[in-house]
């Protein structure tokens, strides 16, 4: 015999039981608890498939990082200390995620991720160019790399090595030898099955991320160098010389560049690896590399490995700081 359904009352007084299980105070509905909607939110980021609303929820997250960083520096708070909330964490690095996993998903997939997954009537050819896109489509979407990038030690650990990866994929997606070695040779990634325009598309990316870069090379690469100070075994940071700069320099401008590389925090090593490899994508395109030769950005960005990351006294980021360092004085031998 079957159970008789339950009525009206009884399920009342039944989620309202689960409701009291679950914390709540009042009779609030399942599906209004705060938890339960964030895993709402958290489902339907890892569903998504829409670039443009995806960065749109990264620049709402980032904002809040940045105006945390303003606060915080404006009442004498120290910058890893921000308030952002772990909800605003979650989503970030769950955006960031889902960004990655559709970027590197269209090089794995059988039949061309990007062609079947982009409408055929679509300005796009592939997520990499919709991401650039998104990126640069408003003044305050292109600062959302350089505020992950100052962040990069508070955001999760996972979100780290997605920051990275983002970054280093659209810098590499159009090609992946001989770009750095001065000879100007491109040659391009052909994923079997993908057509011409989506390869020409990949490129084009790729080459629009440089001149992003290019644009903002010192909102880049300042936060990058900076995530290389990493606690040492004596509990102390590598970069005592470049805090005793002589401020009676003849050079004052240099010396005041230089001055803004010092860092605002103690990264950990996993960041100052990230960095790292962020870094050295940069010296893969000529343009980025000639950048980065240059006065002033030599002293501002060269020295430090010279003074500070190549003799660390951490194995880990002295050996990753060797290696940029050889990639820069030998940069035909980057691959």
């Amino acid at each position: 015999m079957s159970e008789k359904p339950k009525s009206l009352q009884e399920l009342i007084a039944a989620n309202a039981l689960i409701d009291a299980f679950m914390g709540s105070s009042t009779h609030t509905p399942r599906q209004q608890h705060p938890e339960a909607k964030v895993e709402a939110i958290l489902a339907s980021i890892e569903s998504c498939d829409d670039i443009e609303s995806l960065v749109a929820g990264v620049q709402f997250d980032v904002q809040f990082m940045s105006t945390d960083r303003d606060t915080n520096t404006t009442n004498g708070v120290g910058v890893g200390q921000a308030t952002t909330t772990p909800v605003q964490f979650e989503t970030l690095a769950a955006r960031l995620s889902r960004i990655k996993s559709l970027l590197y998903n269209e090089r794995t997939a059988e039949n061309s991720f990007a062609q079947s997954f982009f409408h055929q009537a679509s300005q796009f050819k592939t997520v990499a160019s919709a991401l650039l896109h998104a990126i640069l489509l408003t003044e305050e979407r292109t600062r959302i790399f350089p505020i992950l990038l100052s962040n990069l030690n508070n955001i999760p650990f996972e979100a780290r090595k997605d920051v990275a990866s983002i970054f280093n994929y659209l810098l590499v997606c159009g090609c992946v030898y001989n770009v750095g070695t001065g000879g100007g040779v491109v040659n391009e990634v052909q994923m079997e099955g993908s057509s011409e325009a989506t390869t020409a598309s990949y490129t084009k990316t790729m080459l629009g991320f440089v001149e992003y870069v290019y644009e903002h090379y010192e909102q880049i690469m300042r936060p990058i160098v900076n995530g290389h100070h990493v606690t040492n075994a004596h509990g102390t940071t590598n970069f005592n010389k470049e805090a005793e700069l002589d401020a009676t320099n003849a050079d004052a401008q240099n010396s005041s560049l230089r001055t803004r590389t010092l860092p605002l925090q103690v990264n950990s090593v996993d960041v100052a690896l990230h960095c790292g490899s962020m870094y050295r994508s940069t010296l893969r395109h000529p343009k980025l590399f000639a950048q980065l030769i240059s006065k002033p950005y030599s002293e501002l960005f060269i020295y430090p490995f010279l003074d500070s990351f190549g003799p660390h006294s951490n194995f880990e980021v002295s050996s990753d700081g060797l290696e940029t360092l050889r990639l820069i004085m030998h940069p035909s031998s980057g691959g």
